[in-house]
């Protein structure tokens, strides 16, 4: 992922996959941020234009960032990092890195966290 962000040489690279949630980042074919949709509400917001089919996918949390990023961060006190991207993805390249094969758990759940300590506890006895 970090070696996609450099070669890019966009403003940040977020890990995105392919699963259920109710929010989605939309990307272009070039991965390109070009937007976010909430499924539940059917709330969008585009960012920038694109010719083709937005793909929906779902933001794991984890990102890789340039320094730039923060001069152009113009946000006090807690805000939400989908608005900032989906803002700055207007005039910055803000681009998506699939990673539908690895291992992750979205740990924002305590049901979550003990599918998690489940899963590592299994693997530690195989």
């Amino acid at each position: 992922m970090f070696r996609s962000h450099v070669q890019s040489g966009a403003l940040a690279t977020l890990a995105v996959r392919q699963r259920e949630t109710s929010r989605y980042f939309l990307f272009n074919e070039d991965m390109n941020l070009c937007g976010w949709k909430n499924k539940k509400t059917n709330e969008q917001i585009l960012s920038r234009n694109s010719s083709g089919n937005l793909i929906p996918l779902a933001f794991s949390g984890i990102h890789v960032v340039s320094p730039q990023l923060f001069k152009l961060m113009n946000e006090n006190g807690k805000f939400s990092i989908t608005e900032v991207y989906t803002r700055l993805s207007t005039y910055h390249d803000i681009k998506g890195f699939q990673h539908d094969t690895d291992f992750w758990i979205d740990l924002g759940k305590p049901e979550s966290i003990e599918e998690a300590e489940r899963t590592f506890f299994n693997k530690m006895i195989e």
